[in-house]
This record gives structure tokens, C-alpha cells and sequence, in this order.
């Protein structure tokens, strides 16, 4: 316990029992933004969609800070990685698009807007602290947090860049056009024998 205590005490004031949960989830999301930084864009690419639910749940579910601030965070750094495998391919125009990009649509992107934008307004959070009956998550208290909203400013920002660019207009019926072949029979069927022609 007094070991305990000394680390608790040399790494930036007391960390309660509370607290750690949130300060463990906000420090595993904080490394995952860290782990898209780094990677190629086209391999997150397929874990896309789970990072989208993970960033849209957290934001849209949690009362914690650090946890909110942590999903902002991954926000921007998925925009930012539509916008690094773009620039990285050395053309930026409208007939360009990314396979990030185009998963980042097909991952109910819209959704993921949307409660960046409820985040900056402060819409999503609760406004008088006595009333339990409208709350923004029942149960808990969650206040305006500045840096979580300046996080989410900036994944913002970075969308309206691509929307601007029209690259997310690219991906969005590129990813409308595969969902519907993916339903198609016809193109299954011709897919299949591309396939067995190939081997």
C-alpha cells in the first residue's frame, strides 16, 4: 500500500478508485490514436468501421472526460489519416478518392459527424445539474468539457477540408455502389467465375 501510494503520488497528484477506469479506457483509446498515426492508411482502413463505432459510441454514450476527450482525439486522427493517404498518393482533386476514405463512408461516417457537431454546440451534455429526469446520459452528469470540444472542432475542420475537396463525395457513392453490388446477385455470380477463371 505505501508502494502504492509513492506511485500514485510521483506520477502527477492521487489518481482515485473512481478515476481509473476512465483514466484505462481514455489511456487504450489514446493508443490506438497513436497506433493510426503510424500505420498505413490503407490497413486501418479495414478496421475502419470498428474505430468509427468506438469514437461514435464513446462520444455519444460517456460521461467521463478523459474518455470523451480520447475519442475527439481519435475523431481527428481518423479524418486525418483520409487526409494523409491522399496527400501521400501526391494528387488532391475531385476524382481522387482513398480506400480509407471510401471506409470511413461506408462506416456511417454521417453518424460520426453528427455527434461531433452535438459535441461543439454543447447539445449533448446536461445544462442544469439538480434535474436527473434530462439527462444527456441517464444516470450520469455530463458537464461541458472545453478541450474535448476543441478536439472535436478540429475533426470538424479536417472534414470540411475533404468534404471541400469532394473526396468524401467520391467515396460516398463509391461505397453506395459497392454496398449495392454486394446485393446484387448478378455480380456475385460474375464475380464467383472471375474467380474460378483465375485459378
Amino acid at each position: 500500500e505505501i508502494e502504492e501510494r509513492k506511485i500514485r503520488l510521483n506520477t502527477g497528484g492521487p489518481v482515485f478508485d473512481t478515476e481509473e477506469d476512465d483514466l484505462l479506457r481514455s489511456a487504450t483509446i489514446s493508443v490506438v490514436c497513436e497506433l493510426i498515426a503510424a500505420l498505413n492508411p490503407a490497413v486501418i482502413a479495414t478496421y475502419c468501421p470498428i474505430l468509427v463505432h468506438l469514437a461514435t459510441t464513446a462520444l455519444r454514450l460517456e460521461s467521463s472526460r478523459p474518455v470523451r476527450r480520447a475519442a475527439a482525439f481519435l475523431s481527428s486522427g481518423i479524418y486525418a489519416l483520409v487526409e494523409k493517404e491522399i496527400t501521400e498518393s501526391g494528387s488532391w482533386n475531385d476524382s481522387t478518392t482513398s480506400s480509407m476514405a471510401v471506409a470511413l463512408m461506408s462506416a456511417d461516417e454521417e453518424s460520426l459527424s453528427n455527434v461531433l457537431r452535438q459535441c461543439v454546440s454543447s447539445d449533448d451534455v446536461d445544462i442544469k445539474k439538480n434535474e436527473m429526469s434530462n439527462r444527456a446520459v441517464k444516470g450520469k452528469v455530463r458537464l461541458v468539457d472545453p478541450a474535448t470540444q476543441s478536439r472535436c472542432k478540429e475533426a470538424l475542420k479536417i472534414r470540411r477540408e475533404l468534404e471541400d475537396s469532394g473526396i468524401l463525395n467520391a467515396a460516398k457513392l463509391i461505397a453506395a455502389s459497392l454496398k449495392r453490388d454486394a446485393t446484387n446477385p448478378v455480380v456475385q455470380v460474375v464475380r464467383r467465375a472471375l474467380l474460378q477463371c483465375s485459378m
